[in-house]
């Protein structure tokens, strides 16, 4: 067989070649893994064990100073919408100015 001088330079033999498809055909399997887990079902367990290892790492890059710590805020308690209410005071100089002008029941006759 004879050498071409495109391929004089290209080392050739069974082991790399095999080696080359086989990762090719990996790169053209292989997806990315989603960085959030929030998408599949997890089971109880496996919750726990994400979330541990979320801490370790939080933990370790703070050990290292790569990010800040910050404190998680377990005595915060989301109320509920329906039990919501809006709260408008009014001040006392107002109420009193309100109330002393004339047409009003506490300042005058009407």
């Amino acid at each position: 067989m004879a050498i071409s001088k495109s391929n004089m330079n290209k080392i050739k033999g069974p082991s790399l070649e095999k080696r080359k498809r086989i990762q090719k055909a990996r790169r053209a399997t292989s997806k990315p893994a989603p960085s959030v887990t929030a998408s599949k079902n997890l089971s109880r367990k496996k919750q726990k064990k994400v979330e541990k290892a979320l801490r370790n790492e939080k933990n370790y890059l703070v050990s290292r100073g790569l990010i800040d710590h910050e404190e998680e805020m377990k005595d915060v308690i989301e109320v509920p919408r329906e039990k919501q209410r809006v709260v408008v005071t009014i001040p006392e100089e107002i109420l009193a100015a309100s109330a002393a002008g004339p047409g009003t029941t506490l300042g005058g006759m009407l």
